[in-house]
């Protein structure tokens, strides 16, 4: 079963138009007069009135006379006589009727339909028609399958996901499966329509969302289709499409050391890089790398912010073939692009080993710098050993280097900038070189690694150049002021100012004016560790530039040391393991609590029940793992300590001897806890002593007595008990009840006493 596309429409009413024209033509013929009147062809479905589904079956039945012939079958969607064709079948009907089941279209909708059937003789000319017909009136085809987009991202990025919704009707449940796909313009045209990244060829068409990324540009239009297919995996029963939107994936670019740069060993060079536009926050930060081989081996220098900055301590070993790497990651750790030197530099152990380096112009990609013919370009440029050092030769090229004129010899002193004033010349292909010779030493060549533009005739506007100031520090509650002011435009256009903050995200700083050239902020809700700011500054002359752009944006860290803590009292100030103990102090927020030397636990940064005031009012309780003795509390943070004026003095755990026993006052009980256990020598004895027992007394010398002390014993005496004294466990007992309903009992057990040194007042303590 064939059907046309709607787009190929006209190709197909000219076919039909043709084919009608030949027929009519055959139909001239002669031909046999016992035929000719009896050939009839009569539409019985769909003949006016029906209504079709969009992507169903239908079966098309019409009465015939005869058998024999082909039966060719058109429809149209707009009620004309331009048909398109659905399919060629042979004459074969059963009592008088044919059929076709026709896959009707789908995608669309009209209530102007209408079905042609045409009983030809042959396949081939000569034609001749026997019979045609025509649906009466028009019948309707109606979409019963919509699929549309709802939520649609309009940016996205690589490495990030999306989350894009769909509405799905399908009451029928004719659609098996969801294809989405997309296209993409980079600059070059519209690609054709390629699957979604993904899995997403023969989507659950019950979901009503996915989650993916695209394909890494770094800057492209793109649009998507959804397509709603039927069990045979190609039929299109509905599609939708959103609006086209954008693909940004930032772009990393080494500035320097991109090749031809002469380090120190020992020394400290900053390796700069840029990132293009963001706007989804992908990058996450950077990795840095060295190599000393070339970029056989590489040595990592660790993950950092992406601050577009890093001051590397270059290691003393001296190498022809250093290279450094940056590449950007997003995600776990994952690589998201990278970009290393342009080409070799160089390591040198002693400073005194005359070398020449050339700073500007030296651009990391074609075209980084565009000079305007007459202009004075500042070349910089630096050097080492200039003692050992005549002359250094500045050449510059206008065809990447085939060709040379000097522009200066310099020698003497070497102040490592030179203003040259640029020819009169377009071109793109700008190099310059420096040629360093020395009597002791080989002479020495460095060269631009890429090409710089000049232009005379030719019309241009350069980037502005952002300019954020040096990296800040300051302290919590004071002001910080930014400041783009060092930013500038070549051609002298007037800037427009845009501050964002990259870093952190879990604190916000609140600039007065983020499109203010100097906005300020006051960092406050810092608790007890630094917290760096990164500020992104981007600047605009108004102008859209081509290529690269790598210098109208710059960032700059401001680094807040929070507000030190102050402990200003804490009570009690004696106490054993389990005593509550409560903390006064400012800035107490994060910081970790010491008693002494030992380590008792951080303050958390956010309130609960039992705190809800952690900056001012803490408690906790003392653990087990403070020894006794006197003590001073301090709060320390990874900036600042504070140390109590006072001390707590801790003693050991008292131990208590049975529950609600002899010690502080129990107004509340009407029992007190007796151990009534006399044949248990664990609680019983250590409570009353052997003064609860019968004891067996031998002595064995002379005994005597006495009012005051009763019996006593001069030579060895043995005193050890054998059983409860049935007496005395009557008579405490009794105590014990008397002193719970009637007495009042401030001591402590005797066990407790021993752990006391001089007099105690009971206010002091809190039992446990």
């Amino acid at each position: 079963m064939l059907y046309g596309k709607k787009s190929d429409k006209r190709s197909y009413g000219r076919l039909v138009a043709l084919l009608l024209l030949i027929l009519m033509i055959a139909s001239l013929l002669p031909a046999p007069a016992d035929s000719a009147e009896e050939r009839t062809i009569t539409i019985r479905h769909p003949n006016g009135g029906e209504v079709l589904i969009a992507g169903s079956t239908y079966r098309i039945s019409w009465f015939i006379s005869d058998s024999g012939g082909y039966i060719h079958l058109y429809y149209t969607t707009e009620g004309d006589d331009e048909y398109e064709f659905i399919d060629i079948m042979a004459n074969n009907p059963s009592h008088g009727m044919g059929w076709y089941d026709w896959q009707v279209p789908p995608n669309v909708n009209s209530t102007h339909c209408k079905v042609h059937v045409a009983w030809v003789s042959s396949l081939l000319p000569p034609v001749t028609i026997y019979a045609t017909d025509t649906s009466d009136e028009n019948f309707t085809i109606k979409q019963d399958v919509v699929i549309t987009f709802k939520e649609t991202p309009s940016v996205v990025s690589y490495g990030k996901y999306y989350l894009t919704t769909f509405d799905l009707y399908d009451p029928r449940g004719m659609v098996a499966g969801l294809r989405f796909s997309w296209k993409v313009d980079n600059g070059s045209g519209w690609t054709s329509w390629q699957d979604l990244p993904g899995n997403f060829d023969f989507y659950d068409p019950h979901r009503g969302w996915i989650w993916w990324t695209p394909s890494y540009y770094e800057s492209a239009d793109a649009q998507m289709r959804v397509q709603a297919l039927a069990s045979d995996r190609t039929t299109v029963l509905s599609e939708d499409f959103t609006s086209t939107f954008k693909v940004i994936s930032p772009s990393i670019t080494l500035i320097q050391p991109d090749g031809g740069v002469t380090l120190v060993g020992g020394s400290t060079y900053t390796i700069k890089w840029r990132t293009s536009e963001d706007p989804e926050e992908v990058i996450l930060g950077v990795h840095i790398q060295y190599s000393l081989d070339g970029g056989s081996n590489w040595n990592s220098l660790g993950y950092f912010a992406n601050s577009f900055e890093y001051d590397w301590t270059v290691p003393n070993v001296a190498s022809n073939r250093v290279r450094v790497r940056v590449a950007s990651y997003y995600g776990e750790w994952y690589t998201y692009d990278i970009d290393e030197s342009s080409g070799d530099n160089r390591i040198i152990t002693d400073p005194n080993t005359p070398t020449v380096t050339l700073i500007d112009p030296n651009p990391p990609v074609d075209g980084g710098v565009v000079m305007g013919s007459g202009e004075r370009f500042p070349i910089r440029y630096s050097v080492t050993g200039a003692g050992n050092i005549d002359s250094i030769r500045i050449d510059y090229s206008t065809n990447n280097g085939s060709t040379y004129t000097t522009i200066a010899t310099i020698t003497g002193t070497f102040p490592g900038i030179y203003y040259w004033t640029v020819p009169e010349v377009d071109t793109y292909q700008g190099r310059i070189r420096l040629v360093m010779h020395s009597p002791s030493y080989p002479d020495m060549t460095v060269v631009s690694n890429h090409a710089f533009y000049i232009f005379n005739t030719i019309e241009f506007n350069r980037p502005p150049v952002a300019m954020a100031g040096d990296d800040l520090t300051a302290q919590e509650g004071e002001t910080v002021h930014l400041s783009a002011y060092g930013s500038y435009d070549p051609d002298g256009d007037p800037l427009t100012y845009t501050w964002t903050q990259i870093e952190p995200d879990f604190l916000e700083a609140d600039l007065s004016d983020p499109h203010s050239p100097a906005p300020y902020f006051t960092p406050e809700g810092l608790t007890s560790f630094p917290v760096t700011f990164l500020f992104e500054l981007e600047v605009s002359d108004g102008y859209d530039h081509e290529g690269v752009l790598l210098y109208n944006v710059d960032r700059v860290r401001v680094t807040v040391t929070p507000r030190p803590p102050t402990l200003l009292s804490f009570t009690p100030d004696t106490g054993w393991e389990g005593t509550p103990l409560t903390l006064n102090g400012l800035e107490m927020r994060g910081a970790e609590v010491y008693i002494g030397d030992t380590l008792i636990l951080r303050i958390p940064d956010d309130p609960y029940p039992a705190n809800p005031d952690p900056d001012h009012t803490f408690n906790l309780t003392i653990p087990s793992s403070v020894p006794p003795g006197k003590y001073h509390i301090s709060l320390k943070t990874p900036t600042s300590e504070s140390i109590s004026s006072g001390e707590i003095e801790i003693f050991p755990r008292p131990t208590w001897n049975f529950n609600y026993g002899l010690g502080f006052h129990n107004p509340t009980r009407h029992l007190l806890s007796y151990p009534w256990i006399p044949w248990d020598e664990g609680r019983y004895k250590d409570a009353f002593g052997n003064q609860v027992y019968l004891t067996a007394w031998v002595c064995i010398g002379i005994p005597y007595w006495t009012p005051w002390d009763g019996w006593g014993c001069v030579g060895y005496e043995v005193e050890e008990p054998f059983a409860p004294d049935p007496i005395a466990a009557i008579y405490y007992g009794a105590v014990f009840c008397w002193i719970a309903r009637f007495g009042e009992c401030y001591g402590m057990s005797s066990t407790a006493l021993l752990f006391y040194h001089g007099d105690i007042s009971v206010s002091d303590y809190d039992p446990p």
